[in-house]
């Protein structure tokens, strides 16, 4: 079995980036993970004039709750 930290495991679902390994069972958990190799903070505060960025939609919506 797998533990967090990554290695070797029978999840589907394998981070190629750079050698990274760490495995997931769904899809959009390893995409979600490759945007902290990459950077990309895909989703905007909804709020007016804020600019912040997340890389995450419920950490977005965290945030949001502040204005």
């Amino acid at each position: 079995m797998d533990d967090k930290a990554g290695g070797t495991s029978d999840r589907k679902y394998v981070c190629d980036w750079r050698n990274c390994g760490q495995s997931f069972d769904r899809i959009e958990h390893l995409n979600r993970h490759k945007r902290r190799h990459t950077g990309e903070k895909p989703y905007r505060c909804l709020a007016g004039r804020c600019t912040k960025l997340f890389s995450r939609f419920d950490n977005m919506m965290q945030h949001v709750g502040i204005h």
